[in-house]
């Protein structure tokens, strides 16, 4: 890998993290309701949604490969075209091809933005990659908390407008880009020369820390709005506990950029313990607001911790050729934590109250720490 990007293309790659997650707000909103305003129904939506996730998923693999081929910024620039694409083909048509179409270049679109940015901010000296991966962290949980917002208002007038409004918001994110600081691909280094990352205990750990923030973030977008609900906290009351919860995971995302090297898996460790243990908390006292919010604002700021320290503490002690194998294995997990254990606490759902199978959801989110502390083979 070569040196940091420059402070200027780092700017605008923010402006373009800003924009791209944005749109990612604005499609949660738009894709689910131009399904429905087609008749399909909500099964569909979540069939669309899975069909999505599986596209991201076998992208994803594919991306060790393609970074060592072309340069990351590119895969920036294809994923906001991509982004695009997506909202335009239901703009023209709204049959079942084409929200399959749809939902297939959401996904790719995604694995490509995300890895192609964090190998980005990477490169270089990985304390200066640490603090820009923070930033990247809170500009994105930034736009995904305004995007649903202005969508939605956007979608009270015509939900065309809102898909149109995801393709110009994706022309302005492409032109962000477009001037990036270029860099060569990832150099193909020999595997005899490096050790391959899955022996890496710290690999191990970071991977644990992504998999804990990926299950948060799965539970606080599913079972916590339904098990909050189900005790009887009206919807307002639910927009702010769970904005709570937001607005912590963006607090800890900016403080995992302070973090020393030497606090790393210390500070990975206790993350996970407290994030579990506040899920946990959360679903037994969901009888109270105060303790609710007490339970989100606590695992939101150790899921934010974990979203960012968890990839670098994976990508510390990896050869820097390696950096980017090792930020596509963690958004994969990532990505698959993010769907596994909310349908996991939902299967439960059917034994327990939905509050009791949240605290066994939490019990699972401190899981990862068996995967964490496996002693180096």
């Amino acid at each position: 890998m070569t040196g940091a990007p420059s402070s200027a293309s780092h700017v605008r790659l923010l402006v373009s993290v800003l924009l791209y997650s944005t749109t990612l707000g604005v499609t949660a909103v738009a894709f689910p309701l131009r399904t429905l305003e087609a008749g399909y129904g909500i099964a569909a939506v979540g069939y669309l949604g899975a069909f999505g996730a599986v596209s991201q998923a076998v992208s994803r693999t594919a991306l060790p490969f393609v970074l060592r081929r072309v340069s990351d910024r590119w895969l920036v620039r294809t994923a906001c075209v991509l982004m695009a694409a997506s909202a335009a083909v239901l703009v023209v048509s709204t049959t079942l091809a084409a929200f399959l179409v749809s939902a297939a270049l959401l996904g790719v679109s995604r694995s490509l933005y995300w890895t192609g940015s964090q190998v980005y901010v990477l490169r270089g000296d990985l304390p200066v990659g640490q603090r820009r991966l923070a930033h990247i962290q809170f500009v994105s949980n930034t736009g995904e908390f305004v995007g649903p917002l202005g969508g939605g208002l956007v979608a009270d007038q015509s939900i065309t407008r809102s898909l149109l409004l995801c393709v110009v918001l994706m022309a302005f994110g492409l032109g962000a880009v477009w001037i990036l600081d270029r860099h060569p691909p990832l150099a193909r280094t020999g595997r005899e020369q490096i050790t391959p990352i899955w022996r890496q205990r710290s690999v191990a750990l970071g991977c644990a820390g992504v998999v804990t923030a990926g299950g948060w973030r799965g539970l606080v977008s599913s079972v916590i709005p339904a098990m909050l609900a189900e005790v009887g906290r009206s919807p307002g009351q639910i927009g702010v506990l769970i904005g709570l919860g937001n607005a912590a995971s963006m607090g800890g995302s900016l403080l995992a950029g302070r973090v020393g090297a030497r606090w790393y898996a210390a500070t990975t460790y206790a993350s996970i313990g407290v994030t579990g243990v506040a899920v946990a908390f959360t679903g037994l006292l969901a009888g109270s607001v105060v303790a609710s919010g007490l339970g989100l604002a606590v695992s939101g700021l150790g899921a934010g911790l974990l979203q960012t320290l968890g990839t670098v503490l994976a990508t510390s002690e990896v050869h820097e050729s390696q950096r980017g194998d090792v930020v596509v294995l963690t958004g994969l997990l990532r990505s698959l934590a993010l769907f596994a254990l909310p349908a996991g606490v939902a299967a439960r759902v059917g034994a327990l109250a939905t509050a009791t199978a949240l605290a066994v959801g939490g019990g699972l989110l401190m899981l990862p720490l068996a995967l964490g502390m496996r002693r180096r083979q």
